[in-house]
């Protein structure tokens, strides 16, 4: 929705009383403008649409409303947290064009459910644009078919769980689970540094890239043995302190894996610490 359609003052717009949901998202339904968007003047909406959105106002659980022709979309305080920094122009948006990145993965059960059949899925993968930057998610979610007085298909109900944190939990505690499985048989120093390479460069997503340091007998210098990156992303340090630090406690030698997520733009600052790292393993090659 566009800005001009959002109230300035707190007041609700004429003929919303009937909405009896509380929340940040039910007061903003009350205040905006609705007469500049496809649903039109609140005061007109169908009755199936007001017991709707009374439903989802109501409900703890993220759904989103989709409706009409338009697919113009409404929600509750649980799905506009995870809107992000889509809100508050994604209230009355355009569904598709609201969640375009995502519709690669969710594009089929949408129409799907447009024409009438209720779809599922759980756990998908999708990278989301919604806080400035582009965002591994993971979600389940449905979409079902909502009939006016008619019989008619006006709208799409759509309740979402974020799964991310457990996602991204399973799959990383899958990823220590291999490194320690992967060098248990190791003999040697250099083979544990050629088994543990081998082993994380099979998880990309969590590890763009790879640096193994090892530290002289002396714990006094640092050396890097294993560099592995991924082809596009260059290595980001954001800090080389950690090896000081080791080598001032004089530790023996250690086997050392340390891994960042790239960013697509490179401040002034981390391309500092880039250099330092880099003339810093150069020299203890």
């Amino acid at each position: 929705m566009s800005s001009s359609a959002i109230a300035k003052e707190p007041f609700a717009q004429p003929g919303g009383e009937w909405i009896v949901g509380c929340g940040e998202m039910g007061q903003l339904i009350r205040t905006l403008d609705w007469s500049q968007t496809p649903l039109g003047p609140i005061a007109a909406w169908p009755q199936s649409l007001r017991t709707t959105v009374n439903l989802c106002l109501a409900s703890d659980l993220p759904i989103c409303i989709i409706w009409g022709r338009e697919l113009v979309q409404l929600y509750n305080d649980g799905y506009r947290v995870i809107c992000g920094e889509k809100h508050p122009r994604s209230m009355g948006q355009n569904f598709p064009e609201c969640w375009r990145e995502a519709w690669p993965v969710i594009g089929a059960a949408h129409d799907s459910a447009l024409a009438g059949n209720t779809a599922f899925l759980e756990d998908q993968h999708i990278f989301l644009e919604r806080h400035g930057y582009t965002e591994e998610c993971f979600f389940t979610f449905s979409f079902s078919p909502i009939r006016d007085e008619t019989g008619r298909l006006a709208g799409l109900f759509h309740p979402v769980i974020e799964t991310t944190a457990k996602m991204l939990g399973e799959r990383r505690t899958r990823t220590l689970r291999d490194l320690a499985s992967g060098v248990s048989n190791a003999k040697t120093v250099e083979e544990a540094f050629a088994l543990s390479t081998e082993t994380l460069s099979k998880h990309a997503l969590d590890l763009p890239f790879l640096l193994i340091y090892k530290l002289d007998e002396a714990g006094r210098q640092a050396r890097l043995v294993k560099p592995v990156s991924r082809p596009g992303r260059p290595v980001l340090l954001k800090s080389v302190g950690w090896m000081r630090r080791m080598a001032r406690r004089g530790r023996s030698t250690k086997c050392f894996a340390w891994a960042r997520r790239c960013s697509s733009r490179m401040s002034q600052t981390a391309w500092a610490n880039f250099r330092s790292a880099r003339s810093l393993s150069q020299s203890h090659r």
